[in-house]
């Protein structure tokens, strides 16, 4: 599979910008990208990602950390089979919602990795084998107490 990797360039005439600091929201979807959160990390005011429909390499997760702005990021049909670690994750303080269905997440230790986030309130895995397990639900509802919504569902106290 030859690697993809978008561009400094591509970034600013994609969002019609002149300075890189200025990209506040990206969509890049069903591009084919393996590469972007190198160069997406130069948008140090990113707030919103809309990344799904590429195939992101598990290596760019260590440039999460840069992400300090991120409040959504949205990965579903990646081919993903793991979820960002939690070392990564844990510098996300402001991201609120984690869109990671219709990948390959086949353990449900990676659900691990999510609890480091510290103030996520929508996760999506449905469509991941990691969601099919035996007390899915009730292990993120309860592990997790920022959360309003997992999947298509919001939560309630029932």
């Amino acid at each position: 599979m030859a690697e993809s990797q978008i561009t400094k360039k591509e970034l600013l005439e994609r969002t019609e910008s002149e300075d890189i600091l200025d990209i506040r929201v990206i969509s890049l979807v069903n591009k084919g990208y393996t590469h972007v959160f190198q160069t997406l990390s130069l948008c140090s005011n990113l707030v919103i990602a809309y990344l799904q429909g590429n195939k992101i390499s598990i290596n760019e997760f260590n440039y999460l950390p840069k992400f300090q702005n991120l409040r959504k990021l949205n990965l579903p049909n990646n081919m993903l089979k793991c979820i960002p670690h939690a070392s990564a994750l844990k510098e996300l303080t402001n991201m609120r919602i984690l869109f990671l269905h219709n990948n390959l997440v086949q353990s449900y230790l990676e659900l691990n990795n999510i609890l480091a986030l510290p103030e996520i309130f929508h996760i999506t895995l449905y469509n991941n084998h990691c969601s099919l397990f035996e007390g899915y639900r009730h292990f993120m509802v309860n592990s997790i107490p920022s959360l309003l919504a997992l999947d298509n569902y919001v939560i309630t106290d029932e």
